[in-house]
């Protein structure tokens, strides 16, 4: 009884205080002692491919892809915002600031709405607008997901396929694991619409190479790439249903999968229903309830809570779908430690870090028992 009153009090500070809950990372180049270094060398890496996700991986600093590279993540969640050219807004801001007025970014970032058919003007995309960084409105500061993620990302695809001829195999991102299919995942922040078409626009290099997975829903086959596209956040449903070839998937409710879609006919396609399966969400996503910290004070022998994950985990793999759970308490490490455990227990695919380092090192010994 007693155990469990301090596992009650404990998960309430998990959900609630920011101590427990690890607030917000500061950027920089060291995590666990891992030294980043440049992105000069863009060969693949020595490491296989881990079943682990970076979370907000943005707030890592500007050498976060580095980091989940070397480390071997095997999907990388990036949130993201539409907003203007910073060098642009910058001279802007300078005109204004000369005039003795002010000009604030971030609440423009959070104004953004559609222009017109899915954010472009006459299909045409507006260039003074590009996809940014940041976790929150006001943690954009200008670092673009072309720069810090989908350049260097293309940049080491193409070392790695340089000579590869057109019937070849793709090469991707980890030398011990070439075959090995990486998620790349994007956390829409601002309008889903708007976003849209210049995700669409960024990822058009991939596409002409032949790096991102695709299936045709007309044919249902699939081409296997080394990058996986998912959206999150406000990606928007219906554009991803009615793609074809679809390259940009979408993650789904774990704790609503059971439950029929329906999509209002737009200008991306009529409107229909469907069930939730992997042609369209590979994987699938949701927070992990607070009751379920009550899964710290019990034992691995009589644990309802993990009975209760494998029910929503087992859905999930029946419609061929990975699982996995954000959310849970980041502090202090045993508690981290001990809900990733559980969730593993629970048949969970995919870990969610926020700590890249620790996960690691927890997986490697969880994986070698």
């Amino acid at each position: 009884m007693f155990g469990t009153v301090v596992c009650l009090v404990l998960a309430f500070y998990a959900w609630n205080v920011e101590v427990l809950w690890g607030g917000e990372m500061a950027p920089g180049r060291y995590r666990g002692g891992v030294w980043l270094g440049g992105l000069q060398n863009h060969t693949a890496l020595p490491v296989k491919r881990r079943w682990l996700h970076s979370h907000n991986d943005e707030m890592h600093g500007d050498d976060a892809l580095l980091l989940a590279l070397r480390l071997g993540y095997g999907s990388v969640e990036v949130d993201t915002w539409l907003g203007e050219d910073p060098a642009k807004v910058s001279a802007v801001s300078s005109d204004v600031a000369s005039k003795g007025r002010k000009r604030d970014m971030h609440d423009e970032l959070r104004s953004i709405s559609p222009r017109g058919s899915a954010g472009a003007i006459g299909g045409v995309l507006d260039d003074s607008f590009m996809m940014l960084t940041g976790h929150k409105a006001k943690d954009v500061t200008g670092r673009t997901l072309a720069e810090f993620y989908l350049d260097p990302l293309f940049a080491r695809l193409e070392e790695n396929n340089r000579g590869r001829l057109a019937n070849e195999t793709v090469v991707g991102l980890y030398k011990d694991d070439p075959t090995a299919e990486v998620q790349f995942v994007i956390d829409m922040k601002s309008d889903g619409d708007a976003t849209w078409p210049y995700l669409v626009a960024a990822l058009q290099r991939f596409m002409d190479r032949g790096y991102l997975t695709a299936y045709d829903a007309t044919t249902s086959q699939w081409s296997r790439g080394a990058i996986m596209v998912i959206g999150t956040g406000n990606t928007p449903i219906h554009r991803v249903y009615h793609q074809n070839p679809r390259v940009i998937f979408y993650d789904a409710p774990l704790k609503r999968l059971a439950r029929t879609v329906s999509i209002p006919q737009s200008d991306a396609g009529p409107a229909t229903r469907f069930e939730w399966d992997s042609t369209i969400a590979p994987m699938a996503s949701d927070k992990f309830p607070i009751a379920y910290h009550l899964a710290l004070a019990m034992p691995p022998w009589n644990n309802y809570i993990v009975t209760r994950l494998r029910g929503y985990t087992m859905e999930a793999a029946r419609r061929g779908m990975d699982a996995r759970w954000w959310g849970s308490a980041r502090n202090p490490g045993w508690v981290r430690r001990r809900l990733w455990e559980v969730q593993k227990q629970g048949g969970v695919v995919w870990t969610n870090a926020d700590d890249l380092v620790d996960a690691v090192d927890w997986l490697t010994e969880y994986e070698a028992r």
